[in-house]
């Protein structure tokens, strides 16, 4: 099924029960209801009071509606007609096979039908954007996504809205359009990565790692506050959000659009009892709305100018530009030198939050002072008089950082996230009775290896050997359970068998790729700076072992590693480095053992009989053999500590040493195996790889019988 119908196959990999604990109908329209809407007595402003105003501190340029008036007569880039190139545009984006709104229809018609509804799309997303969006559009269906504890409790489910698919349409267009004005006017926050093309979490992460390790190497401390914001995305207030688009330059035409698909907002949820009522939304970005993202940033943009604005936060720089904040959409870092500047981003922060009617949760926002060693705060920063408390490590955007220990403890959690992954993959398996070993490593390179290499692009040059082990360990320990072999089976044999390549192989394609990426940055931003900071500090620990890495997988004459690489070539080096290595001189016997039963490097891949065998016990005897992990005293003599020439056959008494090529062509015990399998002894050289190199089913059979006839 995965190789004829990939879509049906995946559907029954990840079905599951739906849950809801015992959360009646009236319970979710309560909880979705009261989260998502004005508590009573504070009823939003009045769309119509779009006046900007300063709240302690300069909120920059404002673009009003009057000051419009006296510009010259052009149309704003914003309010242009929509064109049909913008419609297929957002056609396109869309996605199959997804759950369809309270209209019924899917994207997959709109996808199939582009081309006959596109000049009829056009025309009703002109006239809505004029007159504003049908209240049709404007119902959401809510799905409570189970997360983790008492399944009673509604606030352990994530709710994913639906809304109707033209509305989702429509608004993709708004969203394309406002996106390309913002960035192309530069109207966005340089330090805001969240939702925004071209950019992604490890950019931040390689962001902060760089300070971090910047700042140590010059004796310097980073004092840092990750801030959570309690629902934020939920909760802000929309009359301020008008505002402040107003005061970004949104032209009027425009927000006036904005805000009609925000006038009959509402929602019903869906639940195994059917829908509940319908309620309306009034709190918060909408629901579901491809537009969220970008407007949720542009509320939260201001903070980076006000900080910049800020006199003594001590600020950490890059590239000569100081980098007081770094916001991915509402997960938020105030970084500084001091403990002093650091309380100064945060009473400005407080002003910020006040203004725009955010909220810090103080309980969950944490300080990390990053050195040398070990700094307790004392006394503590405050936020709003409340002490913040102080810890030891922060997972960010993914990354657990320490702050001292570097990524130590980032790729101890990707272990054990890995580990939990793989314990679900082969849970789900044996519900479903998977057994091909093709399709079983399929469903771990799609459903652990991006667990475990998550950040990957800058935490492997930097972690140590030791701790990039540990990550290794998941994939061939999860190999060797596959194949049935003891654990201490060595890794490079068990890769081999699979026609595997260690995990670090895609950590470093990934690295390079970031590498190649990095080279190709337009002159400016944050990312660039930081880059540019690497490459002039000395030394510095991810630059300077990406380099050695392209330098060590280079034949080909003098290379300057400050530029970008040929990936292809570097790699196919690397494969090449390693497979050799296979065979070198200074591995392990038991590892040229195998390279002399089974090693041929023209022929690197998965062994066939590993996906040929429907009785899986022989197929463990044959990989055990191969393997070397088997039954014959050359190998247990080993677990024993005997020396190699001690490890003589008790099957016989020819004093020999019990090995492969004992066992197979001359102890007299397995005579009458060797006649009753005589196809497999007809070779014109008694040679073990000759051996191995016949019918698998015939080896494993006559392994099998060999292994049960043995006297002890």
């Amino acid at each position: 099924m995965a190789e004829a119908d990939p879509r049906s196959f995946w559907q029954r990999f990840k079905r599951q029960d739906r849950t809801e604990g015992n959360i009646s109908v009236e319970q979710w329209h309560d909880f979705f209801s009261d989260l998502l809407s004005c508590p009573p007595g504070e009823p939003e402003a009045a769309a119509e009071t779009l006046q900007p105003h300063h709240r302690g501190y300069n909120s920059g340029d404002v673009h009003t509606a009057a000051a419009s008036a006296n510009e010259p007569a052009t149309p704003h880039p914003l309010d242009v007609d929509i064109t049909a190139d913008e419609v297929i545009v957002a056609v396109g984006k869309l996605k199959r096979n997804k759950a369809a709104g309270i209209d019924g229809i899917r994207a997959d018609f709109l996808k199939d039908a582009t081309e006959l509804l596109i000049p009829q799309i056009t025309a009703l997303f002109n006239k809505a954007f004029v007159e504003g969006i049908p209240n049709a559009w404007s119902t959401g269906i809510i799905h409570p996504i189970y997360k983790k504890g008492d399944k009673a409790d509604p606030g352990n489910y994530r709710g994913i809205t639906v809304g109707p698919v033209l509305g989702k349409l429509f608004a993709s267009v708004l969203d394309n359009r406002l996106q390309f004005w913002a960035e192309s006017n530069g109207l966005r926050a340089e330090s805001q990565a969240g939702f925004r093309q071209h950019r992604r979490t490890a950019d931040h992460i390689f962001t902060l790692h760089s300070i971090i390790d910047i700042s140590k190497r010059q004796s310097q401390k980073v004092f840092a506050c990750f801030v959570d914001f309690r629902k934020a995305f939920d909760t802000i207030p929309r009359d301020r959000l008008w505002q402040v688009l107003q005061e970004t330059g949104v032209s009027p035409k425009m927000l006036h659009c904005l805000q009609s698909m925000y006038a009959a907002d509402s929602a019903r949820v869906f639940t195994t009892a059917g829908l509940t009522d319908t309620f309306p939304c009034t709190m918060g970005v909408k629901q579901g709305c491809p537009l969220s993202p970008l407007l949720f940033g542009i509320y939260l943009d201001g903070l980076q100018k006000i900080l910049e604005a800020t006199e003594s936060t001590d600020a950490p720089c890059l590239n000569g530009k100081p980098v007081p904040v770094m916001l991915y959409a509402d997960d938020l870092a105030l970084l500084s030198h001091s403990r002093e500047g650091l309380q100064k981003s945060l009473d400005m922060l407080g002003t910020f939050s006040h203004d725009r009617g955010l909220t810090v949760s103080v309980e969950k926002t944490k300080v990390l002072v990053f050195a040398k060693r070990k700094t307790i705060l004392s006394p503590p920063v405050n936020y709003a008089e409340q002490p913040l408390a102080q810890v030891d490590s922060f997972k960010y955007l993914g990354i657990t950082f320490h702050e001292t220990k570097g990524f130590s403890q980032a790729v101890t959690e990707l272990q054990s996230a890995g580990k939990r992954a793989v314990f679900a993959l082969q849970r789900r398996c044996a519900e479903l009775d998977i057994k091909d070993t093709k399709l079983v490593c399929r469903l771990f390179d799609t459903l652990v290896a991006p667990v475990l290499s998550y950040g990957c692009e800058i935490w492997a040059p930097c972690a140590s050997e030791s701790n990039l082990a540990l990550l290794e360990r998941v994939h061939t320990q999860f190999l060797k359970y596959l194949i049935g072999v003891p654990i201490n089976t060595p890794d490079t044999i068990v890769l081999a068998e699979f026609g595997r390549y260690p995990l670090r192989f895609q950590w470093w394609k990934q690295v390079l790729r970031y590498w190649n990426r990095l080279h190709g940055l337009s002159q400016g931003g944050l990312l660039h700076d930081t880059f540019v900071q690497n490459t002039h500090a000395p030394n510095l620990a991810w630059c300077t072992a990406v380099s050695n890495f392209i330098r060590s997988n280079h034949r080909d004459g003098p290379l300057f590693v400050m530029q970008s690489v040929n990936i292809g070539d570097t790699m196919k080096c690397h494969r090449e480095l390693y497979i050799e290595g296979l065979t070198g001189s200074e591995q392990s016997r038991k590892i040229a053992t195998y390279a002399r039963l089974c090693g041929n490097s023209r022929k690197y891949g998965m062994q066939p009989y590993l996906s040929s065998f429907a009785n899986l016990q022989q197929r463990r005897i044959l990989s055990l053999f191969r393997t070397g992990s088997h039954w014959l005293r050359v190998q247990t003599g080993r677990h024993k500590r005997e020396q190699y020439t001690d490890r003589i056959c008790e099957q016989c008494n020819r004093g020999a040493v019990e090995d492969e090529d004992h066992f197979l062509f001359d102890c007299p015990h397995y005579d009458p195996m060797r006649t009753k399998y005589a196809d497999l002894f007809d070779l014109p050289v008694q040679h073990v790889h000759a051996f191995i190199q016949q019918n698998d089913i015939r080896i494993a059979k006559f392994l099998t019988e060999c292994k049960n006839m043995r006297k002890h």
